[in-house]
């Protein structure tokens, strides 16, 4: 009977340990962490919870949460810690610039390693989210109703935006990118200014799955090289769905073209991407390819792409002088898809 007594009470013991720790996380906020630092809450109604955005993130370390409660926020923030920036849903945890002073950014990213998600963004003077760091996730996030949308400046890499709703940032553009191994995909971008996405100084950099729409133009590359642009869809965009200055080996595989004024044109300045490409930044100057990209309607033969070559830039003194060094050109997608492809998780 007293072996039996001892089991019994073993076995109580070892039910209490699992229950009390479990019941114990469940008081209190201030301090529970599902990742390796602590967690810092922004409205909501916790005794200890900031009212600022601003003031919690002041207030964080490296590797903290940063957590930002139902409201709108009249604020610009700095992000200049490696913390997790996430809104509880991202429709109605709002950041709004209009009343806000000096950055002209409504969110701003100086450290790496900074994730922001399940925020809306909008009413910026300028940038909704501006990116001047490497290794950043910038997901699931509504950018709306900002001079420009989402930009990187500078050259950063590594950085990762995707699965935004990118709409109506009505003056410069949607996404703008400069760098380097940077990651652009499954976002829509739609009713933006002068561009959709524009890329400048832009090297081996993934653009795919993306759903670049009813834009004055949809995709600008201008002194790019080594960048992939994956099923894509580029659709009813206002002028041009794809707009190629002075690059070398981009490819465009597997897109799918409906709508737009006009699909691509290319303009490739001989001089300039030599000094550019070749020089600048060591690459051997290579073509544009195209392949196995829908073009409005079912095709049997090879699309011909048209574009012009110059020997200086379009808009520089020896072309305009000399119309002998402007030549009409043309490039080629040989296998053609026959109809327009899904984007996964957008149909």
């Amino acid at each position: 009977m007293i072996q039996k007594g001892q089991v019994i009470l073993i076995v109580l013991l070892f039910i209490a340990t699992c229950i009390i720790p479990t019941t114990a996380q469940d008081v209190g906020n201030a301090s529970q962490s599902t990742s390796k630092g602590q967690w810092l809450y922004v409205g909501g109604s916790g005794p200890e919870n900031y009212t600022r955005i601003q003031d919690a993130i002041n207030a964080s370390s490296n590797g903290d949460t940063v957590y930002v409660y139902n409201e709108t926020y009249f604020e610009n923030v700095v992000v200049d810690k490696s913390i997790n920036l996430i809104g509880e849903e991202k429709t109605t945890t709002i950041i709004d610039g209009i009343n806000a002073g000096f950055p002209d950014f409504c969110i701003t990213i100086e450290a790496n390693n900074v994730t922001v998600t399940g925020l809306t963004i909008r009413n910026c003077k300028s940038t909704g989210i501006y990116i001047s760091s490497d290794y950043n996730i910038i997901t699931d996030n509504i950018v709306v109703d900002n001079r420009q949308g989402i930009a990187i400046i500078g050259e950063f890499g590594g950085n990762i935006i995707s699965h935004n709703l990118i709409l109506n940032n009505n003056k410069s553009g949607g996404l703008i990118v400069l760098g380097r191994n940077n990651n652009i995909s499954e976002n829509i971008v739609s009713q933006s200014g002068w561009y959709g996405i524009y890329l400048d100084n832009v090297e081996y950099s993934n653009i795919s799955n993306n759903i670049i729409s009813e834009n004055e133009n949809g995709v600008n590359t201008g002194i790019t090289f080594h960048n992939i642009f994956y099923r894509n869809n580029i659709s009813n965009n206002k002028r041009l769905g794809v707009e190629i200055f002075c690059t070398s080996f981009d490819r465009f595989i597997q897109n799918t073209f409906i709508g737009n004024g006009r699909n691509v044109y290319f303009i490739q300045p001989f001089l300039l991407r030599i000094k550019y490409l070749r020089i600048l930044n060591h690459n051997t100057l290579q073509p544009t390819v195209w392949d196995g990209n829908y073009w409005d309607r079912q095709r049997t033969m090879p699309y011909p792409i048209l574009g012009l070559t110059t020997l200086w830039d379009f808009l520089g003194v020896i072309s305009l002088m000399y119309n002998k060094y402007l030549v009409d050109s043309f490039q080629v997608d040989w296998h053609p898809a026959q109809e327009p492809y899904d984007i996964p998780g957008m149909t």
